[in-house]
């Protein structure tokens, strides 16, 4: 019988329903039609001489089986265990009496049953149904899991549910996957994350083969454990799995056979985000933190925004990203406007600096006459708008646009999107103009304040670039209303931004 019949011997053998497999039993014999016919006397002479009484069972084995036939009906019957007792007999004994290993696992189960209880002692019985025999390997395995941790025992023994909620690891002794990692050792290091354990998984087998010793200590299996949870990554460029190999904490940490306090911590991931502990201590994030830099970006994200992107990112203090294009014949921004704009960002943010980030996009954008086809211009030629990114294009004119009062408009934003007039003179007027559109990205509005896109309010009252009164480079701190605070408060316009080609390129390494 293939394993995968195995595996559905047995729908719920405990009473958390725990379960076990089913083995094919082979019958004691049959007779021999083709004999000579003998006498009566001499049949039961023969008979007498060649019957012998079968080995007594020891009281666990009873014990064991009494359960077993008490829940003869949660054994399947569309399988080719017909009777479990009989079944668990024949993987002890050797024509009718108990091989040496069969009694060394008795002498097991009596030990299972005392320190623990007689309902574990049964799950690993279950598990052992499709065994032909007790192997000198299945004991060693016995011996090393009662050397281990009292609350690692109690699931290892068992034998899994027939739920599905494991996906088809059994429990106890079985190796559902192949790999030589008894089923119960991923369920006693990791029971909430087993489901997905399928396929043979030869590099934490590895791992388990450098630390299993004579038993396991607590802090191997809560290493094990770590590593059995990261191994469903393995696939992943920058998941947990390759952040460990890089980390040295998978081979490199086990090689000695033991685990330090520190190689345990480094491959834990103690917050929300996807890096590991000792990965986002050398990024200079904090491990217990989910957004370290408080600016909406996860700190796996930032992290990948400089791997993948090699931005400079600044992992505890906010970050912001723009895209810069323009039309054909306009010049993109220089760099003095661009170190203008970094430095304002950087410098003139209280509480801490706001790094923002420039990168410039297509630069031969097809020139469009209404301000109101911007939208469809801006997602036609925005190549980081999933990454992120604020998007701002350089115009080659002003415009109307049909829901503004002001005729002629040197800059527009709606959300995440801005237009600057890129025919402005080059220096302090575009790049007046682009803090302004950047002021309207990352939050400030005039449903948040009437100061805003107004002249409400003297330059005086209001030092703000936001408010049409006012074309120095300068965000307002204080009243009537803090710049920076409302930016700090929204979170730098990250509601705004699209994140899905940041996650796709998490998942399939690369963009």
């Amino acid at each position: 019988m293939d394993r995968r019949s195995l595996l559905g011997a047995i729908a719920t053998a405990s009473v958390a329903g725990l379960a076990g497999c089913g083995k094919l039993t082979e019958g004691d014999g049959a007779t021999d039609t083709d004999s000579p016919i003998e006498t009566e006397t001499e049949t039961e002479t023969e008979t007498e001489t060649e019957t012998e009484t079968p080995e007594p069972d020891p009281e666990i084995v009873e014990a064991v089986i009494e359960v077993m036939e008490e829940r003869s009906e949660d054994f399947r019957v569309d399988t080719d265990i017909d009777d479990a007792p009989e079944a668990f007999r024949a993987t002890l004994k050797d024509d009718g009496s108990y091989t040496e290993n069969g009694r060394a696992f008795v002498s097991r189960l009596e030990r299972i049953e005392e320190s623990l209880s007689l309902e574990i002692a049964f799950g690993l019985s279950v598990s052992v149904l499709p065994f032909d025999e007790i192997s000198e390997e299945d004991l060693t395995v016995v011996d090393r899991w009662l050397n281990s941790p009292k609350e690692f025992q109690e699931l290892a023994f068992m034998a899994g549910p027939s739920t599905g909620a494991f996906d088809g690891l059994v429990g106890g002794l079985i190796d559902s996957t192949g790999d030589g990692i008894r089923d119960g050792l991923y369920i006693g290091v990791l029971p909430a994350g087993v489901r997905l354990i399928t396929e043979p998984t030869p590099k934490v087998a590895e791992r388990v083969e450098d630390l299993r010793d004579d038993g396991y200590t607590e802090q191997s299996l809560e290493y094990l454990g770590e590593v059995v949870r990261c191994r469903q990554y393995q696939e992943d460029e920058y998941g947990e799995w390759h952040q460990a190999e890089r980390m040295g904490l998978l081979s490199d940490a086990t090689e000695s056979g033991e685990i330090t306090d520190e190689e345990l911590w480094g491959i834990r991931n103690d917050s929300d985000n996807r890096l590991i502990n000792a990965q986002a201590e050398e990024f200079g994030s904090d491990p217990e933190e989910t957004d370290t830099s408080g600016d909406g970006f996860d700190d796996h994200l930032l992290w990948l925004l400089q791997e993948e992107f090699d931005y400079d990112v600044h992992p505890t203090e906010p970050n912001v990203f723009v895209e810069v294009a323009s039309v054909e014949g306009v010049d993109p921004l220089t760099e003095s406007e661009r170190q203008t704009l970094v430095d304002f960002f950087r410098e003139e943010a209280p509480e801490e600096p706001i790094h923002l980030h420039l990168w410039e996009g297509a630069n031969d954008v097809e020139p469009f006459d209404d301000g109101d086809e911007f939208g469809r211009v801006a997602a036609d030629t925005a190549e980081r708008d999933t990454l992120g990114h604020h998007f701002m294009l350089l115009t080659d004119r002003e415009y109307e646009m049909e829901n503004v009062e002001e005729d002629e408009l040197s800059g527009y934003n709606t959300r995440s999107i801005s237009w600057v007039d890129g025919s402005l003179s080059k220096g302090s007027e575009r790049v007046s103009v682009a803090v302004h559109e950047l002021g309207h990205s990352l939050g400030i509005s005039s449903s948040s304040f009437d100061g805003v896109d107004s002249e409400t309010y003297s330059a005086q009252e209001y030092d703000s670039v936001m408010n049409y009164n006012q074309d120095d480079i300068t965000f307002n701190e204080g009243e009537p209303f803090d710049d920076w605070e409302r930016i700090r408060e929204v979170t730098y316009g990250h509601i705004d931004l699209d994140l899905s080609g940041l996650e796709r390129a998490w998942e399939e390494g690369s963009t």
